[in-house]
């Protein structure tokens, strides 16, 4: 049984810099010694397949880790190899540089990068992130310096040199034509209730904290842990006052009898704390020098925490990427062929328009094909649904919406994420694209769930626009009738800073904010140009 090693200090390690603390601690094991973070079970899993002498592995032997669930990540290192893993969803990240003598891995690309004495630029890794906010494939911003991706695990003979990273586990859709939808349904419930009860038993009576929002997946999770009796459950909401997300959320933990309460961001806190030291650490914690930070609630967390309204023994559960999964982010145009579609543009003009001046062709082509060499396809071939689905899981999901869970991280607070859990993973990956289309399979299965009547006929609207700012879509009707559906969305964009997300847009003052946002997606545009500024890049011509 592996056993944790003094916790105050790093393994005695030539290979392994890490950075202890915030969720990752030390560890050791007969010849093998490391550092790891998340679920302990994964340790034990990774050291059955590993030679117990500490002799150098065989890189298929990764292979054994396919069917392991949970979250985490892990480097382990004996005289001759040094083995590290991440699980199918990269929930913890890993680092990677040099060979030979100079070979160094860690779980901060900043230590590794100053450890490593690398400074180049990557220039098509910095475009990917001002036109996306990641860096695709196993890249970072900087030259030398790699990520291990989503379900990947890295060998290093210490003798041979030089370190080969093996993909253990993919997420590939293969769609079972044959199967019934009645069967899937009975199948989807049994997963979910798999997926919340492994929560629970990972909570161990810790008080489940969940953030809650207007839409489906929060709310399942909310449902499940309540009709399973979990204690000390407790929702929370947050965003500008008189948002009606909010006004769902309330709703919603009122049928269940669930506490809930809110936390305002003003505008005023919002740009506080954007221009704080606090917020600038939060960034270099968490990119990997790879990922924008995510902004969904840190800030939120940190107030929570600093009045005590937060235990910190809380185990934060949120909903994603239950969107994701479950078929939300599919265009309703594979409906007329199923799923044999090519999404190649669709791609692009979804994930890589951050900034609209970026988007020419020369920059499209570039990342058009990286995408298809990542997947390992012919630079001519088509992107069907599930080359689209497994290119949005290994990218944009396990890169920049895992990153998230940084947050948690961030504050030292426990998390889980149970619509990434491998039963999930495993049952949505053989659904016919037609079932998926539009979230058809999942919204049948809440309609039949349909706790406490919170899914059938309970189908609130959640506007943009709270307060006074509700005249907006009235407003923009007009505008669209003198200068057509363009100047329409343009006013659009011009009010989104006094909309839901206006709290995010307060970084920055609306003069600049309506002297660029013609050309930005959104604020995450603007976040991005930040980003690249203040590690020192060059932001793409």
């Amino acid at each position: 049984m592996a056993k944790a090693a003094n916790p105050g200090a790093a393994p005695a390690a030539t290979g392994l810099c890490p950075e202890l603390g915030r969720g990752w601690r030390a560890v050791e094991a007969g010849a093998w010694r490391g550092f790891m973070a998340g679920e302990a079970q994964a340790l034990d899993a990774v050291l059955r397949l590993l030679p117990g002498d500490g002799a150098v592995p065989a890189p298929a032997v990764l292979d054994g880790l396919a069917g392991l669930d949970g979250f985490f990540a892990l480097a382990l290192e004996s005289p001759g190899a040094v083995v590290a893993v991440v699980d199918r969803s990269r929930s913890y990240p890993l680092f990677h540089a040099g060979e030979g003598d100079s070979f160094r891995l860690s779980n901060s690309a900043r230590t590794l990068r100053q450890a490593s004495g690398l400074s180049e630029a990557d220039p098509l890794a910095v475009l990917e992130m001002a036109m996306s906010g990641y860096v695709t494939g196993s890249g970072t911003v900087c030259r030398g310096l790699f990520q291990l991706q989503a379900g990947e695990g890295l060998v290093l003979d210490r003798a041979m040199g030089r370190p080969q990273a093996r993909r253990y586990y993919s997420y590939r859709p293969e769609p079972d034509p044959q199967a019934r939808e009645e069967d899937l349904l009975e199948a989807l419930a049994a997963a979910t209730d798999a997926v919340c009860a492994r929560t629970l038993e990972l909570a161990a009576g810790r008080p489940v904290w969940v953030p809650l929002s207007g839409g489906l997946d929060s709310r399942l999770l909310l449902c499940k842990f309540a009709e399973m009796g979990c204690p000390g459950l407790q929702a929370f909401s947050y965003g500008p006052a008189a948002n009606y997300e909010a006004r769902v959320a309330r709703e919603v933990a009122g049928r269940l009898g669930v506490p809930w309460f809110f936390v305002p961001t003003s505008r005023a806190q919002a740009r506080a704390w954007f221009r704080s030291p606090g917020r600038q650490e939060y960034w270099r914690f968490s990119d990997g020098l790879c990922s924008l930070p995510f902004m969904q609630d840190v800030q939120v967390l940190q107030e929570l925490l600093a009045a005590g309204r937060m235990p910190a023994d809380a185990f934060l559960v949120n909903g994603q990427s239950g969107d994701f999964i479950t078929g939300g982010h599919l265009p309703g145009s594979l409906a007329q062929d199923e799923g044999r579609a090519d999404l190649m543009e669709y791609l692009l003009h979804k994930h890589f328009v951050l900034w609209a001046q970026l988007a020419r062709p020369e920059n499209r082509e570039r990342i058009r094909a990286k995408a298809l060499r990542l997947l390992g396809l012919d630079p001519d071939a088509r992107l069907d649904a599930s080359a689209y689905e497994r290119w949005e899981w290994q990218e944009r999901q396990c890169k920049y919406v895992i990153n998230g869970q940084r947050a948690y991280d961030f504050f030292g607070l426990a998390w889980d994420l149970p619509l990434w859990r491998a039963p999930y993973y495993d049952f949505w990956r053989r659904v016919p694209v037609r079932l998926k289309l539009g979230q058809g399979l999942y919204k049948s299965y809440l309609r039949q769930y349909d706790y406490k009547g919170l899914f059938r006929e309970f189908d609130p609207k959640v506007w943009r626009w709270p307060g006074w700012t509700m005249a907006v879509p009235v407003a923009a009707q007009a505008v669209g009738l003198v200068a057509g559906r363009r100047g329409k969305d343009r006013f659009y964009k011009y009010c989104s800073y006094f909309g839901h997300y206006s709290d995010k847009c307060a970084a920055y003052p609306f003069r600049e904010f309506a002297a660029e946002i013609a050309r930005a997606k959104n604020v995450v545009s603007f976040f991005a140009r930040t980003w690249i500024a203040e590690n020192g890049l060059e932001f793409p011509a």
